[in-house]
């Protein structure tokens, strides 16, 4: 058993004098519909509204309520039911009595949402200044897709080994999402080595999507089990473009079995100390 799962590596626009929503929702809708067939298409954090500075200044006009009625999902869910696919895509979260989060929404293959991640650890380090603007989420978030369990993290919920462990282990998810706006700051050349450690270390496939430009590229997709020859971390440059992985049942299972490490797992408070 098998999932194609396709990493759309955007460009966003950060011109204030040129940002349009609508025509940012429509790029990413024509990228998945020009894309390789893919079970599911993972786009990066806050993708297709965007990360930047502009964005954050104007959520009371481009943040989303969960409703049929938002923009992003009327369109993307179109995308999703003309594909039949799946679409994980990143929106500026409304609430109406608690101000505003970083949101990750599922659609499946119907169009239908089917499940919605607010970001629970916010990133105020290197070039990140989210608490400004958002709220922490509260609630884990994890989907099936034609046979496999998918969890959902964003950006700097990777330096939290507690929430992919607990995804992996505590909710059996076999594939890790990490949508990220991921810039080049002092936190940048440290990315992959999370990302291989948080794979291996919970036997998990992870898929790192950032934006396309300068300032960022380099998504990720890391397989559970990396030994620098015929199983590496497969990564992008900074263009835009899509490209599509594939995951196994086969693969996952045979490296739990190659290295069960994970059998003598211990929750914290069984380590005993003086």
């Amino acid at each position: 058993m098998s999932l194609k799962i396709a990493l759309v590596q955007m460009e966003q626009v950060e011109d204030p004098t040129t940002y349009d929503k609508r025509k940012q929702v429509q790029h990413a809708a024509d990228l998945i519909r020009g894309a390789p067939d893919a079970d599911l298409y993972v786009l990066p954090e806050l993708a297709p509204t965007g990360y930047s500075e502009h964005v954050f200044d104007s959520l009371d006009v481009l943040a989303e309520e969960s409703n049929v009625d938002a923009l992003s999902y009327q369109i993307l869910s179109q995308v999703a039911k003309e594909r039949g696919c799946f679409v994980c895509y990143g929106v500026p979260g409304k609430h109406r009595e608690s101000g505003f989060t970083i949101r990750q929404v599922v659609l499946d293959d119907s169009g239908s949402l089917i499940s919605i991640y607010d970001k629970i650890h916010l990133c105020d380090f290197g070039d990140g200044r989210e608490t400004k603007w958002f709220r922490p989420g509260e609630r884990l978030c994890y989907f099936d897709c034609h046979g496999f369990r998918v969890g959902v993290l964003i950006c700097a919920d990777m330096r939290h080994t507690e929430l992919s462990r607990e995804l992996a282990l505590g909710r059996s998810c076999d594939i890790l999402l990490q949508p990220a706006a991921f810039a080049r700051d002092v936190t940048y050349a440290s990315w992959q080595s999370f990302v291989e450690c948080r794979a291996l270390e919970n036997q998990v496939y992870w898929a790192a999507v950032n934006y396309a430009g300068p300032n960022f590229g380099g998504s990720m997709w890391c397989p559970p089990w990396v030994d620098g020859k015929e199983k590496v971390t497969s990564r992008l440059g900074i263009e835009e473009m899509v490209v599509v992985h594939e995951a196994s049942k086969d693969e996952l299972a045979s490296v739990r079995a190659d290295f069960p490490f994970l059998r003598s797992h211990r929750e914290r408070a069984d380590y005993k100390g003086p």
